[in-house]
């Protein structure tokens, strides 16, 4: 029997820098492709950031009151955040100098047709990492804190 291992959680902020979505036309917005850049906080009210992160998705399929978006995400934290934090606590494959602490993201969100902002919570799975995330496994539930425009990722790993 595999051994029981206590997952490692921690929630981070992220506040966009840039966003872009490219029309796929008339045909749209099945196809429609959103691109997003930020940086991740500590607190929902900003502060220093702690990293950055890149996101992308492409509307895949579009209902009466929503659509649906396969999106990617990589989320990049700086040394000094990932040495002193909850990432501190996990325990990559295998151990590497020098690398980032990164780690990506992937799932099927649904937000309000026509592209706004989501208005439920999206479960995305860690599909890869580098330094402290090599290995890692799990869920991030992401959604939108619209009192503080950041949006919250919960992370639970092993």
């Amino acid at each position: 029997m595999p051994k029981q291992v206590d997952p490692v959680t921690g929630i981070i902020y992220t506040k966009n820098l840039q966003r872009t979505l490219i029309s796929n036309g008339p045909d749209g917005p099945l196809g429609d492709i959103l691109i997003v850049s930020g940086l991740v906080y500590r607190r929902p009210t900003g502060g220093s950031p702690i990293g950055t992160f890149d996101y992308t998705a492409v509307t895949t399929s579009v209902g009466v009151t929503d659509e649906r978006r396969q999106a990617f995400a990589e989320v990049s934290f700086n040394k000094k955040y990932a040495r002193r934090s909850w990432i501190s606590k996990l325990k990559p494959a295998i151990k590497t100098r020098d690398q980032r602490d990164e780690v990506s993201l992937s799932g099927v969100e649904t937000f309000p047709l026509g592209g706004g902002l989501p208005n439920r919570l999206n479960s995305y799975g860690v599909t890869t990492g580098t330094g402290q995330f090599i290995g890692a496994e799990g869920t991030v539930n992401i959604f939108y804190d619209p009192g503080n425009q950041a949006f919250a990722y919960e992370f639970s790993l092993v």
